[in-house]
């Protein structure tokens, strides 16, 4: 079973698919994040403005970590697309070959929504985030894009639409504050 998971699960890329190629999963993938990170902007915007007009938008949107928060993000998001995608759904995929590629990545998404379970905004943001994750996953076998993209997804969510500052929040949590 490991040679053929290795070969039909997690190396191969689709027949139409060319290993050298990585640039339409970018171009998918950014695009897809850039219509989520806007969303986030104009929520970040709103909220901002009526709790302290133009200031407060200033100050939730062009908060000084966040740049930092996104590279802090990075090696998590790795982690987290690394499980999720090469080792769960490839498991999926080889446990449950029968299944359409859109069952498995909504089960590897809804999966993914549940360890995320702090509210239930976060855990249906999760869920459809790792399905999307999961599909472009399996049409293109890139990682590195999904990790980016989730980095930008997680920091831009808590910055602009919860208001929380990771980086102070990390730096508390690491001892160094």
């Amino acid at each position: 079973n490991a040679g053929s998971t290795s070969t039909h699960s997690w190396s191969l890329l689709p027949l139409h698919a060319e290993r050298t190629d990585w640039r339409p999963c970018v171009f998918v993938t950014m695009i897809l994040t850039g219509l989520v990170v806007l969303i986030f902007l104009l929520i970040g915007v709103a909220i901002g403005y009526q709790g302290a007009d133009w200031p407060g938008v200033k100050a939730r949107i062009l908060h000084p970590y966040l740049p930092t928060a996104v590279l802090l993000y990075l090696p998590w998001a790795l982690v987290q697309q690394t499980l999720f995608q090469f080792y769960l759904l490839g498991r999926m995929c080889t446990l449950c070959p029968s299944l359409h590629p859109l069952a498995q990545s909504l089960l590897n998404g809804l999966v993914f929504g549940v360890v995320h379970t702090t509210d239930i905004w976060i855990l249906l943001l999760a869920a459809l985030g790792g399905t999307l994750w999961s599909c472009l996953y399996l049409r293109y076998r890139r990682l590195w894009p999904l990790v980016i993209s989730h980095a930008l997804i997680g920091t831009t969510f808590y910055y602009w639409v919860y208001g929380y500052d990771l980086a102070s929040r990390w730096r508390v949590l690491l001892g160094s504050a």
